[in-house]
């Protein structure tokens, strides 16, 4: 469980560092979409000489908004979702902890 804890905090962290620009569109301009973007992006590249398709990558945390030359989207996924269920293996991972330390004596 602490492990997850770990995973829910990396994830917080990165999440918070992406959603940084955006706060700043929103003190400045009023204008936060933040149930758009950032979110999980799966796509693949086009090689241009012999046309064929790259495995599906996946991006965390993307802010691009659609195709970008040889860059073929497939979808997308908001990070807002996912960040709901950190929260929830960081709490679940301290009382985890937490509750441990009070059991051993």
């Amino acid at each position: 469980m602490i492990f997850a804890a770990v995973l829910s905090l990396l994830w917080l962290v990165g999440y918070a560092r992406a959603l940084r620009p955006f706060a700043g569109d929103f003190l400045r301009d009023g204008d936060f979409n933040f149930l758009t973007y950032p979110a999980i992006k799966i796509y693949r590249i086009a090689d241009a000489s012999t046309g064929t398709m790259s495995p599906r990558r996946i991006d965390f945390f993307s802010t691009d908004d659609g195709p970008t030359g040889i860059e073929y989207n497939e979808s997308y996924f908001p990070c807002w979702i996912v960040s709901l269920g950190a929260f929830a293996g960081l709490f679940a991972g301290g009382y985890s902890l937490l509750s441990y330390n009070n059991t051993r004596v």
